[in-house]
């Protein structure tokens, strides 16, 4: 639909909360959606998300009557709730919204005092965060952000004594001094390097829970918060793409709410605003539209041809649609603070975008190994190119590899490890695997006549097939990116480190959401997708499928299409090797017409 984020929210958000909040209390624990049994004990966070419903309804209801129906509904709610399970997250969503009652004096209209007292008990960042010395159970490092929030409204409710939130952010802060340094973003890991969604994310989320808790923001908190900022308008574009890498995005990815937070509070420009403002509405249609299925009377992550990772299973597709309904309605009230309620998106959106920057290279580390983020914008794609490490269990996977990656255009499969997408996987005399990935140095980037390079050096390639990443010291490689307006090459060069390394093959793949393919000579042409023609040199083509149908190469956004397998046959490896591919893509507003 057109229209402003204000009317999105009023006609199509508003109405479907109020469809589940009914169901919900209608059904109680025998509420059954799309086959999910949600209350089965799959979904640890979904109670969280109900009370938010719930609290939401309650507070733009159209007059008292309306709110008074609400209020008792959301008792009722919560008497069911407080013998739920909750964690990490659905922790932090419930004392939201318990906050959000407490701000305007109904919170003991709406809640018995013993289900208080039960939800106090309950709803504790000591569930998941060891109280003695602070470190987290077994979750990755994101989740103290979590924890910061969850101390914080519990002070504002007056269940704790200041301070934890405090000590909360001095952990992340050392943990961003540690493994980011100067960068100053957030390793997902104890030093691993993953760095993606989470770690950009975490600033925001920690300067609007300071905020909302009512807390002062220290000074360097809100430096780093708009370096994320920053980052997020460089992904910008009209087809309401978000973030493209890493573990559980999707839809949650699309949708970049830290640019709501930072309007609110007067951290843009009027030129960026009008620039983010049109972009979150874009994603906010796009979520409507595309992730929305109204078939299912739900979004969509997990059927048809679409495919998330273990993580956000179906099991959670209420707290799933409520959860998405939520960063809808906070970035609307965040655009509703900075002046922007009923505003329809700048109408030369499209000539903002093509003033920003072709080429932004955004530092993630600096010690080691380095890291980082390359956004390249080419006519309408924008194009991310991570180069950092996975870490244990995922630095093989498709969505931390070093590629490129694009919605709909360049995507890896979720949660699944091990295929060579785009990089050459050298198989070794012993039957051992190794790849250019993980350790990477010496990252640089230049730009000549229009086109935009990229370079790393990795003086032992990573071996493949581990629990985590292990060096292999018997080869280096040099890999070099070029980047011109409808193409993108990558060219690896290996080089032994003293005696002959024996190489059984060197092998690759490329797997695309395009269809159609012509082969001619080492050159697959496509019919019709976002990618026109892939050309490798120095393998040979060996396979050329389809794979419309099979499970393991569906994304986040649907099927890929065709899967080209690309092999050298047995080297020894005494000189340099090189193998280099070309791709090039058509223009994103030709897809649209498709």
């Amino acid at each position: 639909m057109d229209g402003s984020l204000q009317q999105l929210i009023d006609q199509q958000v508003t109405p479907q909360v109020q469809h589940y909040f009914t169901r919900f209390l209608e059904a109680g624990n025998g509420l059954v959606i799309e086959g999910v049994h949600v209350f089965s004990g799959n979904d640890v966070m979904v109670a969280g998300t109900i009370l938010e419903a719930g609290v939401h309804l309650a507070l733009t209801a159209p007059d008292d009557e309306t709110r008074s129906h609400f209020l008792n509904r959301i008792g009722n709610a919560a008497d069911f709730l407080v013998h739920t399970e909750t964690q990490t997250w659905g922790i932090l969503f419930a004392v939201r919204a318990l906050c959000r009652l407490q701000e305007k004096g109904l919170l003991e209209r709406a809640i018995s005092a013993d289900t208080l007292e039960g939800f106090r008990s309950k709803l504790d960042w000591r569930t998941f965060v060891r109280q003695d010395d602070l470190t987290l159970m077994g979750l990755p490092t994101n989740y103290y952000g979590v924890a910061l929030g969850i101390a914080g409204y519990r002070e504002q409710l007056g269940w704790d004594q200041s301070g934890t939130a405090a000590q909360f952010y001095d952990r992340l802060m050392a943990l961003i001094d540690a493994h980011s340094g100067r960068c100053g973003y957030m390793d997902d890991t104890p030093g691993d390097g993953r760095f993606d969604l989470y770690s950009v994310s975490v600033p925001a989320e920690m300067y609007g829970r300071f905020r909302a808790a009512g807390l002062p923001v220290p000074e360097r908190l809100r430096v780093l918060f708009r370096r994320s900022v920053d980052l997020f308008l460089h992904l910008a574009n009209t087809r309401g793409h978000g973030f493209s890498y890493g573990r559980s995005i999707g839809a949650y990815g699309d949708f970049l709410g830290a640019l709501a937070v930072a309007a609110a509070d007067g951290m843009l420009s009027s030129d960026e605003m009008e620039l983010a403002y049109a972009f979150q509405v874009m994603s906010a249609r796009k979520m409507m539209s595309f992730w929305w299925d109204g078939e299912m009377r739900s979004f969509n992550l997990w059927e048809k041809g679409r495919r998330t990772d273990g993580y956000r299973h179906k099991g959670r597709i209420l707290e799933v649609n409520l959860g998405l309904f939520q960063k809808l309605i906070e970035a609307n009230q965040n655009w509703n603070r900075a002046g922007f309620r009923d505003r329809l998106p700048a109408r030369d959106f499209a000539e903002r975008l093509a003033a920003l920057p072709p080429f932004r290279w955004f530092p993630f580390a600096d010690g080691t190994y380095e890291r980082g983020l390359a956004i390249i914008r080419d006519r309408e794609h924008v194009i991310s190119l991570p180069v950092i490490n996975g870490g244990r269990n995922a630095y093989t996977a498709g969505p931390y590899l070093p590629i490129p990656h694009e919605n709909q255009v360049l995507e890896a499969t979720p949660g699944t490890s091990g295929h060579p997408q785009l990089i050459p996987r050298l198989t070794l005399a012993d039957g051992s695997s190794v790849m250019p990935i993980s350790f990477m140095k010496r990252i640089q980037q230049r730009e000549l006549d229009g086109v935009w390079e990229l370079s790393y050096e990795l003086d032992e390639l990573c071996k493949a097939g581990e629990a985590e990443p292990v060096a292999f010291s018997g080869l280096r490689a040099v890999t070099l990116y070029r980047f011109s307006p409808g193409m993108i090459e990558r060219t690896d060069t290996f080089f032994p480190h003293g005696e002959p390394v024996g190489v059984r093959e060197i092998a690759m793949e490329f797997v695309t959401s395009a269809a159609g393919p012509r082969v001619e000579g080492n050159r697959v042409r496509f019919d019709s997708g976002p990618v026109s023609a892939f050309t490798v040199v120095g393998l040979n083509l060996v396979q050329v499928e389809n794979v419309t149908n099979q499970e393991e190469y569906q994304t986040s956004h649907g099927p890929q299409h065709t899967r080209t397998v690309w092999s050298s046959g047995r080297v020894s490896l005494e000189a340099p090797v090189t193998v280099n591919w070309v791709l090039t893509t058509r223009s994103a507003s030709r897809l649209d017409q498709d």
